[in-house]
């Protein structure tokens, strides 16, 4: 219930915002001049990571016209329309849409880094920011278990907590690892920040963390608790709060 609707909105929100970016750099809606003029192929795995994706996408439109979706049965049933790039974002997951990004140019992914309220030289962590709350994201969304981060499947890359460190502010003695929840709450608040999400909602989305944390916290013996929440949780809210509030 804590992280749904934030995630949900979160995904609207950098997916929209990417895709405004990308429409204007490419000058163009059409699949093909998305490929053509964003990707120079020399990103992940270069041509090869490159055509990866693109495979993916086709594969992806494929399922959803057999499906019948009706956005993608609409453009492939009308001879003169190509599908749209804005198309091909409504139908793939989050985990696809950062393998997407990630084979940009650095010219638009820095774009898309300030169009979400980051620093332009961090575009080049656009795509595994998304990729750090794709697990967390999918596992709300089915209802399971996030308390102790077993929805984790992928390694956060270890420039996502380094960012989060310099741009929230947080000492060494509160290092982020993305072993406890805590962790991935900063995130997404960094993110609901970035993109504008009014202060006092954040400090509410703060305030309820806190709660359900102390709540666990009377509920199950200490050593329990730090194994899940960590001994690290209070610092780190701390800090947050207080860069916040300097925002």
């Amino acid at each position: 219930a804590l992280f749904y609707p934030v995630l949900m909105r979160l995904e609207m929100m950098m997916e929209n915002l990417a895709l405004v970016e990308m429409l204007d750099a490419a000058q163009s809606s059409s699949l093909v001049d998305v490929y053509a003029t964003l990707m120079p192929g020399t990103k992940r795995e270069n041509k090869q990571g490159k055509l990866k994706v693109i495979h993916a996408n086709n594969e992806t439109l494929l399922r959803s016209y057999t499906s019948k979706n009706p956005i993608i049965c609409h453009y492939y049933d009308s001879p003169q329309e190509a599908v749209p790039l804005w198309a091909l974002i409504e139908v793939i997951t989050l985990g696809h849409f950062a393998r997407f990004l990630e084979q940009l140019d650095d010219k638009t992914l820095n774009a898309i880094a300030s169009r979400w309220g980051m620093r332009r030289s961090d575009g080049e962590l656009v795509p595994h920011l998304i990729y750090a709350i794709t697990s967390l994201r999918n596992c709300v969304a089915h209802n399971g278990v996030v308390f102790d981060t077993r929805f984790a499947t992928a390694k956060v890359r270890k420039e996502v907590p380094a960012l989060l460190a310099t741009r929230i502010g947080f000492p060494p003695s509160t290092a982020l690892d993305f072993k406890s929840i805590t962790d991935y709450f900063v995130l997404v608040v960094y993110l609901a920040c970035c993109l504008g999400f009014p202060k006092r909602e954040v400090k509410a989305l703060i305030k309820q963390f806190r709660e359900l944390s102390e709540s666990l916290r009377e509920k199950v013996p200490m050593s329990v608790f730090d194994t899940i929440v960590h001994t690290g949780s209070r610092p780190k809210l701390l800090h947050l709060e207080q860069w916040i509030q300097s925002r």
